[in-house]
């Protein structure tokens, strides 16, 4: 159904129209975190599985105090991943490498590799995503216990997806 008279669509209030019971509040009361809390907030998100999966899986050992001491070790650097990304993923890789645990190493990295990705030219992620899959070939080739052929090309894949 058409409007009686066109021109009162065109010229009408320029005030907040149909939403004029809808708080602009809102917007103000969530603000804009600060980056250290997102970084916080990442943290914990990320944390959560991956010290699940590394407490579970060295639970069934008698390790749980391991898991918990390599978990956190892996996720811990994400509080700097702002300001030194490449130590960062560094740290994570060298956690995931030693741990003698299994855990959920691949969303730190993940979380690592689009950082690098989103702050750094595509040379530097390109790198970065390099360095991450040739850190798991030279562990499977030295005889890593816990990483398959399929492990590695699962790692590559998510370099390429996240990179």
């Amino acid at each position: 159904m058409a409007h009686q008279d066109a021109r009162d669509l065109i010229h009408g209030d320029s005030g907040r129209g149909y939403a004029q019971r809808v708080s602009p509040a809102l917007p103000a009361w969530i603000g804009r975190p600060s980056p250290r809390t997102v970084d916080v907030g990442l943290t914990a998100l990320i944390g959560l599985p991956v010290l699940g999966s590394a407490i579970a899986n060295s639970a069934e050992e008698d390790h749980a105090l391991l898991g918990l001491i390599f978990g956190a070790a892996a996720v811990l650097p994400l509080l700097v991943r702002r300001r030194r990304p490449f130590a960062a993923l560094a740290a994570i890789l060298a956690v995931a490498v030693a741990a003698p645990v299994d855990a959920q190493f691949g969303l730190p990295i993940a979380a690592m590799l689009y950082t690098i990705g989103s702050r750094r030219s595509w040379e530097a992620t390109f790198a970065a995503a390099a360095v991450v899959v040739a850190t798991g070939l030279a562990y499977q080739l030295a005889g890593g216990p816990d990483l398959s052929t399929g492990d590695l090309a699962e790692t590559g894949l998510l370099c390429a997806i996240t990179g």
